[in-house]
């Protein structure tokens, strides 16, 4: 039987029990023990589990089959919509650990509505990555998890885990704060403290691995180029190692292209303006010096409007390589835009002196102009004087008149050469007249007078041609006979067109005659009559 002040020490141990859920240590045969404490009610109980699930599934890959096995990802995805930040913090490192697994993401995307929820999380930003910090002054060295969407704050007062890390600190300012209300401020934090600062910090070997499952999709990429502030050290093992001497190198990289296009686009601008520096000069064929001497003689043809134009082509040029000649200190560049400048003002000055040379070398254009064009003009002249012959002898050659060859007489004055080719013109088109009018005045005698053919005549011998029967001698009774209806009036009104055909005839051939001498002109035409 105890004695009573045993029984009242008793009491008063028990009275002083702590009665507070300390963390733990997942083994593969206890991790089914732990797959069924996350159906706990009690929110600390939840939240220490899927913290110790996620540091067992971080150790070995053989961790993480055993859960998958006792369907842990089934018990995990409740949770992660909790109303406690640490709760949904820890259940999306787990889940992120044991998608890893190759059949881990087939189980997670059986519903639809998982996916969704997780990406609804994670586009909200209240997930990044960790840095270890001390818990903010203004919450007494303790963390307090304020629910945005309740708006009430409940605040965990148990004493922070020993030699434990937890890298998150999340500060959301919702408003402008008084003094009164800092307490009841609305932000969100999730912290974990370390143990005390007197301890030796442990190994971050096994943490790492479950962070860098969860900062892969929830942590935003830092700014390149900047240093990380604060105590924290950098990570040593993991996904992100030396990531940020890898976005450094590749800022560098994109810098240094930047750079490279400028210079090459710095240099596709030169070219283009040595190009029209040279552009009219003489191919060089070699580098010798008499390459110079041939563009000189070129710049000595050159007015002086081009050999300007050139000038301020060469100084442009000169300008642009200056401006993007890295190499060139600030007085070297100066030096060469007074010298620019001074070769400017210099060749305007000479551009006014030169009016007289200017002037001479555009007379001595003009006259070879003007030498090439008497040229031109006598060529003109040959032309015109052999097509006249050309058509003088074609048109003998039609009439029949046998060809003569003109004699070399005495050189006519201008006024008959100029008067000449009109005349010619005018006596062929009068000739072409008459001949028109003949050929239709005997294709109307041709029905009139001669009969058709017979067929007698046609038994007979080969019928007489045209110029047979024409030429033949008519006799007078013929045309009766063959004629009864024709009366002696018109029969002698035909045998005067036919005297008068054969007249022209005659003038014809001696107008033909006459043109055949060179340079005779027919002093009149007789008058035509029987019209």
């Amino acid at each position: 039987m105890a004695k009573p002040l045993q029984k009242e020490r008793e009491n008063r141990s028990a009275e002083k029990k702590d009665v507070v859920f300390h963390p733990f240590t997942i083994s593969p045969e206890s991790a089914h023990t732990s797959i069924l404490l996350l159906d706990a009610v009690e929110p600390e109980i939840i939240c220490q589990t899927l913290r110790a699930i996620t540091k067992f599934s971080a150790q070995e890959m053989s961790n993480r089959e055993i859960l998958f096995d006792l369907d842990a990802i089934s018990h995990i995805l409740p949770h992660v919509e909790h109303l406690e930040l640490n709760i949904r913090r820890f259940a999306l490192k787990a889940l992120a650990q044991l998608c890893q697994l190759p059949r881990g993401p087939e189980q997670v995307l059986k519903d639809p509505q998982n996916l969704r929820k997780i990406a609804s999380l994670l586009v909200k930003g209240r997930y990044v990555r960790g840095a270890r910090r001390r818990p903010p002054r203004a919450f007494g060295g303790c963390w307090s998890l304020v629910d945005t969407s309740g708006g009430k704050s409940s605040r965990w007062t148990g004493a922070p885990w020993v030699g434990e890390t937890v890298p998150m600190v999340l500060i959301e300012r919702k408003g402008v704060l008084s003094d009164s209300d800092s307490a009841s401020s609305r932000m969100s934090v999730a912290s974990a403290v370390s143990g005390k600062r007197l301890r030796k910090r442990p190994r971050e070997g096994v943490d790492s691995g479950s962070e860098s499952a969860l900062s892969d999709t929830a942590v935003p990429a830092p700014k390149v180029g900047t240093k990380k502030g604060g105590r924290g050290r950098p990570t040593t093992t993991g996904k992100y190692v030396g990531i940020g001497l890898s976005r450094r190198e590749a800022a560098a990289a994109i810098k240094a292209a930047a750079v490279a296009e400028k210079l090459e686009e710095d240099e596709r601008q030169i070219a283009a303006l040595t190009k029209r520096v040279t552009k009219g000069r003489v191919a060089r064929l070699s580098e010798s010096s008499s390459v110079v001497t041939d563009v000189g003689v070129e710049a000595e043809e050159l007015p002086a409007s081009d050999l300007n134009q050139r000038m301020v082509d060469a100084v442009a040029a000169i300008r642009r390589v200056s401006k993007v000649s890295k190499g060139l200190s600030g007085c070297s560049q100066k030096a060469l835009k007074e010298a620019t400048a001074s070769i400017m003002e210099s060749a305007q000055v000479l551009l006014t002196r030169s009016t007289t040379e200017e002037t001479a070398l555009l007379r001595a254009q003009n006259k070879k102009l003007a030498a090439q064009l008497a040229e031109l003009r006598k060529e003109h002249e040959d032309f015109k004087e052999e097509m006249a012959n050309f058509r003088r002898e074609q048109l003998k050659r039609e009439v029949g008149l046998p060809h003569i060859t003109p004699q070399l007489q005495p050189q006519a004055t201008s006024e008959t050469s100029k008067q000449q080719p009109s005349q010619e013109m005018e006596l062929t088109r009068l000739i072409r007249q008459e001949m028109a009018s003949f050929n239709a005045r005997f294709s109307v005698l041709e029905g009139k007078i001669l009969r058709p053919p017979l067929a007698a005549d046609q038994r007979s011998t080969q019928a007489p041609t045209y110029a047979a029967q024409v030429a033949a001698p008519v006799p007078p009774n013929r045309h009766k006979r063959l004629l009864p209806h024709k009366t002696r009036a018109q029969l002698l009104l035909l045998e005067r067109e036919r005297s008068s055909n054969k007249k022209r005839l005659n003038w014809l051939k001696k107008q033909l005659s006459l043109l055949s001498q060179p340079y005779a002109n027919p002093l009149s035409y007789p008058r035509r009559s029987g019209r």
